[in-house]
């Protein structure tokens, strides 16, 4: 999968708008075209194992 990000660092307190992070996974290349305005790729991490059914360390993605 590819793994897009975006940031929104607009916060407006007064309306309760906070500022937020944005991760979307997509199948294909074509999925991320939808995505191509503001959002950037996040390249695999090596010293973190790929996820899968026969591994899923939860806490080890939590505590990064």
């Amino acid at each position: 999968m590819i793994c897009l990000a975006q940031d929104d660092m607009h916060a407006d307190k007064l309306i309760g708008k906070w500022a937020s992070h944005w991760v979307v996974l997509v199948n294909s290349e074509a999925d991320a075209a939808r995505f191509a305005f503001g959002w950037r790729r996040v390249p695999p991490d090596p010293a973190y194992p790929l996820w899968t059914d026969d591994f899923s360390n939860l806490v080890q993605v939590l505590g990064r």
